[in-house]
C-alpha cells in the first residue's frame, strides 16, 4: 500500500469516527442545551466554529475541515453541505481501466458573521454567503449569497434584503417576550388573517 493510500485510509478512519461520536452526542444530549457546539469546537471539528455560532444538523460534512462557519450563525436541522463531489471517480475510468491519479474533488464553504442558514437547505461547494445573509429553508445554493441578500429556492435566488427584514422584525415582534404563550398565538393568527 502507497504511503498516500495510507495516510487517506487513517484519516477516513479518523472522520468516521469523529462523526460517529458526532452522532452519539446529538442523539443523548450528553450535557445540556449547547454540548454539541461545545464539542464541536473542542474537537476542532470545523475549519472554524465561530463564537456564537449554533450547528443544528445531526450529520456532519464529509470534510468538515473544508467548511468555516464564522461569528453568530444559525445552521438549522437538516442542512446538507456538499464540500465534494465524485465526478472524478467517474472520469477515472472512462478510458476502461481504473486510472488511480485521479482523487476525490473537493471544495470550500465558508459562512460569514450573522448568517441563517434554514433547515434542508443543500450548499454546494466552492461558495461563500454573506456576512448578514439568510438562505430561506429548503434552498438549493450553487451561487456566492452575498452581503445583506436573502435568497429561496431552487438553485437560490435573491428574494430579499437582510437590512430590510431587520427592520420589519423589529417593528413586528418587539412585544413578544412581554406576551403569555396564549397571547401571542391569538396575536400570530390576527396577524395571519389580517394580511
Amino acid at each position: 500500500m502507497s504511503d498516500l493510500t495510507s495516510k487517506t485510509n487513517k484519516r477516513l478512519r479518523k472522520t468516521r469516527w469523529l462523526k460517529i461520536r458526532y452522532l452519539f452526542i446529538c442523539f443523548f444530549k450528553l450535557s445540556g442545551k449547547n454540548d454539541r457546539n461545545v464539542w464541536l469546537r473542542k474537537n476542532n471539528v470545523f475549519g472554524m466554529l465561530g463564537q456564537k455560532s449554533n450547528y443544528q444538523p445531526h450529520t456532519l460534512p464529509r470534510n468538515p475541515k473544508l467548511v468555516k462557519i464564522h461569528d453568530n450563525v444559525r445552521i438549522a436541522e437538516g442542512v446538507t453541505f456538499y464540500e465534494h463531489d465524485g465526478i472524478n471517480h467517474v472520469f477515472s475510468r472512462l478510458d476502461g481501466h481504473i486510472d488511480t491519479n485521479w482523487r476525490t474533488h473537493q471544495c470550500c464553504i465558508e459562512i460569514f458573521d450573522n448568517c441563517f442558514i434554514g433547515g434542508r437547505s443543500i450548499l454546494i461547494g466552492n461558495l461563500r454567503i454573506g456576512p448578514n445573509a439568510i438562505v430561506a429553508g429548503g434552498s438549493v445554493v450553487t451561487k456566492d449569497v452575498l452581503p445583506g441578500q436573502i435568497v429561496a429556492g431552487n438553485p437560490a435566488k435573491v428574494v430579499g434584503d437582510f437590512y430590510e427584514l431587520l427592520e420589519k422584525r423589529k417593528k413586528e415582534d418587539y412585544r413578544q417576550k412581554e406576551l403569555s404563550e396564549a397571547e401571542n398565538t391569538e396575536r400570530l393568527w390576527g396577524v395571519f388573517y389580517n394580511k
